[in-house]
């Protein structure tokens, strides 16, 4: 059998188009490929999701740690041909010749690591350097497909490489005991996945769409983790993690059971189903088969059963799902506070913020090492809550050795993908509202009741206060929920989840009806961007709609890719889009391959989420560099807010100024009606 041929380089005329990428957008043509290998064994390990498992600064900086060699590949000229090579851990020669070459911090080449997270933590931590140009080989890949594995080994088998080697075999290897034979297979192993990085790069950096933006992103993520800016509060972490403990036991203590009997599965549902017997509801109706058939409670984190359980009706049913909860997501609250903690802590104090670039499809960041900062929460529990505040503003040292307090400067872009579905969908009586700043939820739910619907006021009765605060987040449940074409059950359980707004299922069906007569541009935007989608999807017909959204189709790595352009320039990418006749229904669908090709299905109401999403990621991101462009270090975002670290002198200007940026649209959304609000604190917080 012939082996398959690896994908063509591309080129750009006469020369390779990773080369003309990299000028054109102010990169140098000279590239350093670098990959570290280091010493590895049974409980000091780097990644994992077991307990003993270090997160990449704590293995970096732990006192086992030993670089066994270094490879590097150095290409000075386009069509050179690469040539790896290794160097020893303790010989630091080639490293030196790199920096008399190009600088201190390599400012004169372009970087490139396949997992720059951890190679740029041992640049900078064992070596002082911070390269200028660095790019994140994984970054890359996860811009052209982030739901799929996206490791070396992954890479080159989709890319029709040669098969990366097993390092597992380097187990427990050192420096001071490792042969001569010994040495030269690892240096075989290490040189061979420098040149499958080279490889990969030389493929995956023309696939980048708009470069110049995203490739300052990248950067911009790799330095929030090697230069962190955010200090963690020791003291508050520890007695966080006592009152979760003490938690534990209240709402366990509330049901007047044992905590066997709430977290035993059989137990639990022998439970659950006396109480729903009790409430005159069926236990039936919250349950699914498991994989081998049997009746199970549906309450998995992605349950929608989950949500009409937590929010239900009767007191003794919310006790349960609270006790059951409690027991299942306080120890993962604990842990991560604790894990926050530790990597602060290995990092002398600093929190290196592992942000993913591209982490979701959308394109936003997806968080990392274990401690997820772009999901922290702001509406449970307030101890949850809580857990942003273990993020402080440091003090700054100077030469000398002077103090200078600094603040964190949080700016949120408010309602960002209320305002980028109404823009996109030509919505402009909505449009309007937004530019007015009038108050949008207040209105909705003046049509939707019928009666004038305001803010409660503090003179206002108990009662009366009551009804229009609860009135007032039904607006806000049809704004921000109903704009993907969410259905009445969905909603009911989405108010009672997230705004702990209990509706009856009139109210939602009566929520949903109001939502929709009220914007018909936005109902037609879902039709229309499916029938789009579809015709490129299934036929290859490209089209155009508003705002500079384009469909169209092309092959690349043996799949068939369904593409949506975004006003910015970016591409959204679907791979290996179906269609097919299900439950009667003429219905899309992708395969999912990190959950075992699982059906995505794919209608207008889910692709105008993923555009919206991403456009609002897109005006995010050009609001961090721009922000980093004034001079304000921009240490952490999560999806539709920056978080700025300043001198507090700067305090307030930095606040006009970043709200001055997210309030503006780029060039190619002039007209979206953006909004910003922020605050000025010495701690992250809502």
């Amino acid at each position: 059998m012939m082996p398959k041929m690896p994908i063509p380089v591309p080129m750009m005329g006469s020369k390779p188009a990773w080369w003309q990428i990299l000028r054109d957008n102010g990169y140098p043509t000279d590239v350093v490929v670098i990959d570290f290998e280091t010493y590895f064994d049974t409980g000091y390990t780097m990644g994992g999701k077991s307990a003993d498992s270090l997160s990449t600064i704590e293995y970096v900086m732990d006192p086992r740690y030993q670089e066994l060699g270094k490879a590097i590949l150095h290409i000075k000229a386009p069509f050179e041909q690469p040539a790896p090579c290794m160097w020893r851990g303790d010989d630091n020669s080639y490293i030196e010749y790199l920096q008399g070459e190009y600088g201190s911090n390599l400012e004169g080449c372009t970087t490139v690591a396949q997992n720059f997270g951890f190679d740029g933590t041992v640049l900078a931590r064992k070596y002082g350097i911070y390269p200028k140009f660095p790019i994140d080989l994984i970054g890359l890949a996860r811009h052209e497909e982030s739901r799929d594995l996206n490791d070396l080994e992954s890479l080159a088998e989709r890319f029709n490489l040669p098969a990366k080697g097993d390092i597992k075999r380097f187990k427990g290897w050192r420096l001071e005991t490792m042969t001569p034979e010994q040495w030269v297979e690892i240096s075989n192993y290490a040189c061979r996945d420098d040149w499958l990085e080279w490889n990969l790069f030389v493929r995956l950096l023309p696939r980048l769409s708009r470069p110049r933006v995203e490739l300052a992103l990248i950067k911009h993520t790799l330095e929030m983790f090697t230069r962190p800016a955010l200090s963690v509060d020791q003291p508050f972490a520890q007695e966080l993690i006592g009152k979760m403990k003490a938690e534990i036991d209240r709402v366990v203590q509330a049901t007047g059971q044992t905590k066997e009997e709430i977290s035993g599965n059989i137990s639990f549902s022998g439970l659950m189903g006396a109480a729903l017997d009790a409430a005159g509801d069926k236990l039936a109706k919250y349950q699914k088969a498991n994989k081998r058939g049997d009746a199970i409670l549906a309450i998995a984190k992605d349950d929608e059963q989950l949500e009409f359980l937590t929010g239900h009706p009767d007191q003794r049913v919310r006790e349960l799902m609270a006790a059951r909860t409690g027991i299942k997501s306080w120890p993962l609250h604990i842990g991560r506070v604790e894990r926050i903690a530790r990597q602060a802590g290995a990092s002398g104090g600093l929190l290196p913020v592992p942000l993913k670039y591209h982490g979701a499809h959308t394109g936003r960041w997806s968080g990392g090492e274990r401690i997820n900062l772009q999901n922290l929460s702001s509406r449970g529990s307030d101890l949850v809550n809580s857990i942003r505040n273990l993020l402080i503003a440091p003090l700054l040292k100077y030469m000398n050795e002077t103090w200078a307090e600094q603040v964190i400067v949080m700016v949120d872009a408010a309602q960002i993908e209320a305002r980028v579905l109404s823009w996109i969908a030509g919505q402009e009586d909505l449009n309007e509202a937004f530019r007015q700043n009038r108050d949008i939820y207040c209105e909705f739910a003046s049509k939707m009741s019928g009666r004038t619907i305001r803010k409660d006021r503090k003179t206002d009765p108990k009662p009366l206060a009551k009804f229009f605060k609860r009135m007032r987040n039904m607006g806000k449940i049809g704004i921000l929920g109903g704009g993907y074409g969410m259905g009445a059950d969905k909603c009911q359980a989405f108010a009672a989840v997230t705004y702990g707004v209990e509706m009856t299922l009139n109210e939602s069906v009566r929520l949903i009806d109001t939502y929709r007569k009220s914007v018909p541009q936005i109902t037609k935007f879902w039709r229309m961007v499916e029938q789009k989608f579809r015709a490129a999807a299934k036929y290859g017909e490209p089209g155009v709609m508003d705002r500079g959204l384009k469909f169209h189709r092309e092959e690349f790595c043996g799949e068939q890719l369904t593409i949506i352009t975004l006003p910015s320039g970016r591409q959204l990418k679907y791979a290996n889009v179906k269609a097919a006749i299900i439950n009667g229904r003429d219905q899309l669908y992708m395969p999912n391959p990190m959950e075992g090709n699982k059906r995505i299905f794919m209608w207008g109401g889910y692709l105008t989420e993923n555009i919206v999403q991403a456009i609002s990621r897109d005006i995010l991101a050009e609001g961090i560099l721009e922000t980093e462009e004034k001079g304000y270090r921009v240490a952490l975002h999560c999806h539709d807010e920056i978080v700025a670290v300043v001198l507090k002198s700067q305090g307030e200007q930095a606040l006009k100024d970043i709200s001055q940026i997210l309030s503006t649209p780029p060039e190619w959304a002039g007209d979206c009606p953006l909004g910003a609000e922020g605050k000025i604190s010495t701690r992250y917080e809502k």
